[in-house]
């Protein structure tokens, strides 16, 4: 038996990392738009709600925890604390 394919795989950009921090809202969604990216698919592909997603580029929410934290570090809304240096 065959493998079933993804019919929108042949269309959309795999998008791997995250977008260069640091952004806004609105920088966010002009870099999606302006490197042909589909917020939904950046959704499946990273396991982050799309609504999570859609909110924080709307600024409804402002990911401080769980899911939309993942995603504003996804969007380079925020710093990724795990690439941060430490004080000495």
């Amino acid at each position: 038996m065959s493998k079933p394919t993804n019919k929108h795989s042949s269309k959309t950009r795999e998008i791997g990392y995250a977008i260069p921090f640091p952004q806004t809202a609105e920088s966010a969604k002009k870099y999606i738009r302006e490197h042909g990216l589909c917020v939904t698919e950046i959704a499946r592909q990273h396991n982050i709600s799309r609504f999570a997603l859609v909110d924080l580029l709307r600024g409804r929410r402002k990911g401080f925890r769980g899911e939309t934290h993942r995603a504003a570090i996804l969007l380079g809304l925020k710093a990724d604390p795990t690439t941060l240096k430490r004080a000495a």
